[in-house]
């Protein structure tokens, strides 16, 4: 934990910290929180919505406040073809429900033909979103979409796949 004295307010104020708690905090009601992939999952070209380990946190939206979401990670193929693709569907979903626009990708990733083993291709999503003051839930989703070979998608912080969610919330 770091903290810094203010000397307007008289008390010591949270500015870092580690882990899944907010990392910065400000007497304004402002926030950011960054949560990491704790494991892979495997994805095949059935599998339904499914919240990436690790990819999930629940903030609290002060009134008059946007918050911004970002998210990125790797997706890798099992296919052991040249041709062998993978594909996922990664989206932001807020309070269990993908939001009316922003916040989705179609991943494919495909061997070519010179490597026919476990291509990976990154995500990377993030918008600013207008939420209803109080508590909301934020994850990233993924499912497959009905084609291709299984896939890995994020790890632990041993993997190159592992994916982040980062949430920062702005009083207006």
């Amino acid at each position: 934990v770091t903290l810094q004295y203010s000397i307007t307010d008289t008390k010591w104020i949270v500015i870092a910290q580690q882990g899944t708690q907010p990392v910065v905090s400000s007497p304004l009601n402002q926030n950011a929180v960054s949560v990491f992939g704790t494991a892979g999952l495997s994805v095949t070209p059935s599998t339904p919505t499914t919240v990436v380990p690790g990819l999930t946190n629940t903030i609290t939206v002060p009134a008059g406040s946007v918050v911004y979401i970002s998210s990125s990670g790797g997706v890798q193929t099992t296919a052991l073809t040249a041709t062998g693709f993978s594909v996922c569907d990664i989206y932001i979903l807020i309070d269990g429900a993908l939001p009316a626009v922003g916040g989705y990708q179609r991943i494919y990733a495909a061997n070519t033909g010179g490597v026919t083993t476990g291509i990976i291709t990154n995500w990377n999503v993030g918008f600013a979103q207008t939420l209803s003051p109080g508590s909301h839930t934020i994850a990233i989703g993924v499912n497959g979409a009905a084609s291709g070979s299984n896939a890995t998608v994020s790890g632990n912080s041993s993997s190159v796949l592992q994916g982040h969610l980062t949430i920062l919330t702005m009083k207006l």
